[in-house]
C-alpha cells in the first residue's frame, strides 16, 4: 500500500507540472504562472505579453514545512499539490483554493480580534477627546476668572496708588505688553520725536489716558509692515488735510507760494511717498476750509498776545522769529482767533504751572510744567510766538520728556524713547533745570526744522554771561564730537550753557539723539567743502531741512552728502530734489530705509533726471531680461548703476557677453544682478585683456570662458595681474604638463581664482602633499 500510495503522488506531481498546463492554456489565455521549486522561479505568460504585477500572485514552495505562503494577495498556506495554480483575477479556471476547517477558524478568530481591537481603540480615542474637551474648559474657565480678578486688582492698585514710582511703573507696565494688535491700534507723527509712534487705544484715541505706546519707528512704511491693519492718524498740528487737498491758495497772496513749495517746507518727517492727503483726520475737508481773511486775524491776535506790555524793559527788544511768521501757515493748520487764544493760555500755563507746585509729579496721569514767572513767560512768548502755533499736547509731551528720570542701562542707539517715555523715563532734568533751558533758549521747544535755528553767537554770548564760555565749547566739541560735526556754532554754545547749569553729559547726548530739532544744519560753507568743489556761499535751509525730513539722517549726514557732491547746495527741494527721489522710490519700489541707504552712498543721484531714471531702468527690464526686484538688488549693491550711459557703457558691455563669450541672453541679469560692478568696468582695458589671458593660459575657447563668467561673475572682478599670478601658481604648484589641464581645472571649479595664494591655496596644497606623503610611506612599511 505505501508503495502504490507513493505512485499515485508522484503521478499526481507529473500530471500537474506538464500536462494541466498545457491543457488548460487555452482555457486560461493571458494569465500568469509561476512554479517555485526550493528557490528558483518559474515565469511565463501564455500570450507573450510583458509580466503584469498586479495580475499575479507569487507563490513559494518551502519544502522543509511543506506549505506554500502567499506573499502577495490573501496570505494563506496551500498543503495540497492542487492548489499551486493561482491567478488573480482568473475567472475561467476551474481551479479553486480549498481551504481546511482550521484554517477557516483560525482566519474567523484573526478577523474577531481585528475587529475587537478596532473599537476598543476608538473607544479610547473618544474617551481621550471628551477629556480633553473638558480640560480645555476648566482650563479656560479658570484664566477667564484669573483675568477678571487681575483686572479688578489692577484697577484698585490704579486708584488707590496714582503717586508710585517710577520703577513701579515699570514693572506694573511689563503687565500690559500683551497687546491684541488686530485691534483699536493706529499711527500718528509725533514732533517732538520725530518719529511715527503707534498706539493702542481702548476707546477713543482722543482720550490720553486710554492710550498706550506700542513701538516707535522712523518711517512710516516700516510701522505699516509690522501693523498692517492700523489706521493712521494725522498729526495733532494737522485739524483738516493738506492745501492740496483742502484749501485754495488765491493768486492774490502775499507769498504766492506754490502748494508744492509748502508741502516740501512743511513735510512730516519719515512720510516717503505717503502724503497728507493719505491719512485721516478729525475734520472733513469741506466742513473746515479757512480763507486767507481769517488767518490774518488771527496772526493780528497772536502779535496782540504775545507782545510786551509797554514801558517793560522787553519792549525795546526785537523778536527774533517775527519774520518766519506767515499767513499760510495760520490757513494751514486752520488757526482762528479764539484758537490763537486758547492754545496761548494752554501754553502760558505749561511754562508757570510747575512754580506753583502743581508739577512736582510727573506720573501720566498729572500735568507737567515749568517754573517760569511772568516776566519769563513773557520773554519766551515774545521771542519765540511760534508756540501759540503748536499743538500744547506736543508742548507737555517735550517737557515730561525732559523732566523725566533717566533709565538706569543706556544704549542711545537702541532706546526707542518715544516707548521709554510712556513707561515714565527720559532726560532726568530738574524743573529749575528744564526752566532755566528754555527760558535761555526757547528754540528748544520748536517741533519745526524752520522754528529750530537758534540766534547769533554774539547774541547768545551777551544773554549767557557765562565765565569760561570759549573754554567749556571747546569740552562740548571734544564731548560731543560724533553729534555736532556739520552743525551750527550756536548749538556747541547752547550745549556749553545746558552743562553749566549742572546737567551732565549723558544727559546731553539723551537730548540731542532723542531731540533731532536740538541741532541744526550749518549754512555757512567751510573750506572742506569750498576747495571740493563749487559751493553757495549760503546753503539753502529748506533743501537741507528737506533732505533731513525725507531721510531721517542727521547734520553730520548731511554734511558728508555735501561733501562727496557739492553741486547739491544748489539744489531746490521742491524742483529738483523731491521729483527726483520721489521717482526713485516709486520706479524701484524702494523702502524708505533703502532709498537712504542708496542716498548716503551716491547722492550725485539727486543731480539726475527723471528721464534718465527711466531709460536706463528700460534698458535692464528690454535687454537684460531683468526684473524690477532684480534691478532694485543690483542698484542697492551699486548704486552707480543708474548713472551709467546706456549706449556708451551698458549696452556694449551686454552685447560683451552675448556676442563675444557665448553667454546666453537669460544669465545676463543673473550676472548684472549677482556682480553689479562689472557693469563699470572698462571693456576695451579691464574686461577684454582678462578674458584674453585666461584663453592664452588655460587653452580655453571664449564660450568656456562665458560658462566661467556665468557660474562665478565675481571672477572678473579680479585684476588681470591677479588672475595670472594664480594661474601660474595652480600649474607650478601641481606640476602640470599641459595647459589644458589648467583649463579643465578651472571649468570644474572656477571659483579657484578668487582665493588667496597665501592663505588658502599655499596652505590647502602644502596639507595635502602632507597627507599623500603620509599615505605613502604607510604603504610601504605595510607591504615591507
Amino acid at each position: 500500500m505505501n508503495i502504490y500510495a507513493n505512485y499515485c503522488i508522484f503521478a499526481s506531481w507529473i500530471f500537474l507540472f506538464l500536462v494541466d498546463p498545457l491543457v488548460h492554456a487555452r482555457q486560461s489565455r493571458g494569465n500568469q504562472f509561476a512554479f517555485n521549486f526550493g528557490h528558483g522561479c518559474f515565469q511565463r505568460n501564455l500570450q507573450g505579453n510583458p509580466y503584469v504585477p498586479s495580475q499575479f500572485t507569487k507563490i513559494i514552495y518551502t519544502p522543509r514545512s511543506q506549505k506554500f505562503p502567499c506573499l502577495r494577495g490573501n496570505e494563506q498556506s496551500i498543503t495540497s499539490p492542487s492548489h499551486l495554480f493561482l491567478a488573480k483575477g482568473d475567472s475561467k479556471s476551474h481551479l479553486t483554493i480549498s481551504l481546511t476547517t482550521k484554517e477557516k477558524r483560525t482566519r474567523k478568530k484573526q478577523h474577531a480580534t481585528k475587529k475587537r481591537n478596532k473599537t476598543k481603540a476608538t473607544k479610547l480615542e473618544s474617551i481621550a477627546k471628551t477629556s480633553t474637551k473638558k480640560t480645555k474648559r476648566k482650563s479656560t474657565s479658570k484664566d477667564h476668572s484669573r483675568r477678571t480678578k487681575k483686572k479688578q486688582t489692577s484697577a484698585r492698585d490704579e486708584t488707590l496708588q496714582q503717586n508710585i514710582s517710577t520703577i513701579k511703573k515699570r514693572s506694573m507696565q511689563t503687565k500690559e505688553q500683551q497687546i491684541d494688535y488686530s485691534s483699536n491700534v493706529f499711527i500718528q507723527f509725533s514732533r517732538v520725536f520725530q518719529r511715527h509712534v503707534v498706539y493702542r487705544c481702548q476707546e477713543s484715541p482722543d482720550e490720553k489716558e486710554n492710550m498706550t505706546v506700542v513701538q516707535s519707528f522712523q518711517f512710516l512704511d516700516d510701522s505699516m509692515k509690522k501693523f498692517p491693519n492700523a489706521c493712521i492718524l494725522a498729526p495733532k498740528d494737522f485739524p483738516f488735510p493738506s492745501p492740496t487737498c483742502s484749501l485754495d491758495v488765491p493768486d492774490n497772496s502775499v507769498d504766492k507760494k506754490n502748494v508744492e513749495d509748502e508741502l516740501c517746507e512743511y513735510t512730516v518727517a519719515g512720510m516717503g511717498l505717503w502724503s497728507l492727503c493719505d491719512v485721516e483726520y478729525k475734520t472733513s475737508n469741506e466742513s473746515r476750509r479757512r480763507d486767507f481773511d481769517e488767518s490774518y486775524a488771527a496772526l493780528r491776535t497772536l502779535l496782540q498776545l504775545v507782545s510786551p506790555p509797554t514801558g517793560s524793559s522787553l519792549s525795546f527788544n526785537i523778536p527774533r522769529h517775527f519774520f518766519r511768521l506767515e499767513p499760510h501757515r495760520f490757513a494751514l493748520r486752520g488757526h482762528t482767533p479764539e484758537s490763537i487764544t486758547t492754545n496761548y493760555h494752554k501754553i502760558v500755563n505749561l511754562l508757570s504751572c510747575g512754580r506753583i507746585g502743581n508739577a512736582v509729579d510727573v506720573g501720566e496721569k498729572h500735568q507737567v510744567g515749568l517754573a517760569m514767572d511772568q516776566s519769563d513767560v513773557s520773554f519766551v512768548m515774545s521771542n519765540f510766538p511760534q508756540l501759540c502755533l503748536y499743538d500744547w499736547h506736543e508742548v507737555e509731551t517735550l517737557i515730561r520728556f525732559l523732566v523725566s528720570p533717566v533709565p538706569d542701562s543706556l544704549s542711545l542707539a537702541e532706546i526707542d524713547w518715544a516707548k521709554m517715555l510712556s513707561q515714565g523715563y527720559g532726560a532726568g532734568l530738574t524743573i529749575r533745570q528744564a526752566t532755566q533751558t528754555l527760558r535761555m533758549m526757547p528754540e528748544f521747544m520748536a517741533l519745526y526744522h524752520e522754528d529750530s535755528r537758534k540766534p547769533s553767537i554774539v547774541y547768545l554770548y551777551n544773554q549767557m554771561q557765562t565765565p569760561m564760555l570759549s573754554k567749556l565749547c571747546d569740552e562740548v566739541n571734544l564731548q560731543l564730537n560724533e553729534y555736532l560735526e556739520g552743525t551750527d556754532p550756536s548749538d556747541a554754545y547752547a550745549f556749553a550753557f545746558l552743562h553749566s547749569i549742572g546737567i551732565s553729559w549723558d544727559q546731553i547726548r539723551i537730548l540731542v539723539s532723542a531731540l533731532p530739532l536740538w541741532i541744526t544744519n550749518n549754512l555757512e560753507p567751510g573750506w572742506d567743502l569750498l576747495q571740493r568743489g563749487p559751493v553757495r556761499t549760503m546753503l539753502k535751509r529748506p533743501s537741507l531741512d528737506y533732505l533731513r525730513q525725507r531721510l531721517q539722517v542727521g547734520p553730520s549726514q548731511i554734511y558728508h552728502l555735501l561733501k562727496t557732491h557739492t553741486r547739491l547746495s544748489g539744489y531746490d527741494s521742491c524742483s529738483k530734489i523731491r521729483p527726483v527721489l520721489d521717482a526713485l522710490q516709486s520706479r524701484l519700489e524702494l523702502s524708505c530705509v533703502e532709498l537712504r541707504k542708496i542716498i548716503l552712498r551716491m547722492p550725485s543721484l539727486l543731480g539726475m533726471k527723471e528721464s534718465s531714471f527711466e531709460a536706463r531702468i528700460d534698458f535692464f527690464q528690454r535687454e537684460a531680461g531683468m526684473s524690477v526686484l532684480n534691478i532694485k538688488k543690483s542698484v542697492l549693491k551699486q548704486p552707480s548703476l543708474l548713472q551709467y550711459s546706456v549706449d556708451s557703457s551698458l549696452r556694449p558691455k551686454l552685447q560683451f557677453f552675448v556676442d563675444e563669450l557665448k553667454i546666453p541672453p537669460e544669465f545676463v541679469g543673473k550676472i548684472i544682478e549677482s556682480a553689479p560692478a562689472l557693469m563699470g568696468l572698462s571693456l576695451s582695458k579691464n574686461l577684454r585683456p582678462k578674458a584674453k589671458s585666461i584663453i592664452m593660459m588655460c587653452s580655453m575657447t571664449s564660450r568656456e570662458v562665458g560658462s566661467i563668467v556665468a557660474t562665478s561673475p565675481q571672477v572678473f572682478l579680479l585684476s588681470q595681474k591677479n588672475i595670472e599670478s594664480t594661474l601660474e601658481f595652480i600649474s607650478s604648484e601641481l606640476a602640470l604638463t599641459y595647459s589644458r589641464e589648467l583649463g579643465e581645472m578651472l571649468l570644474s571649479a572656477p571659483r579657484i581664482l578668487l582665493q588667496s595664494l597665501d592663505s588658502s591655496l599655499s596652505m590647502k596644497i602644502n596639507r595635502l602633499r602632507y597627507v599623500f606623503k603620509s599615505k605613502k610611506t604607510a604603504n610601504e612599511v605595510f607591504k615591507a
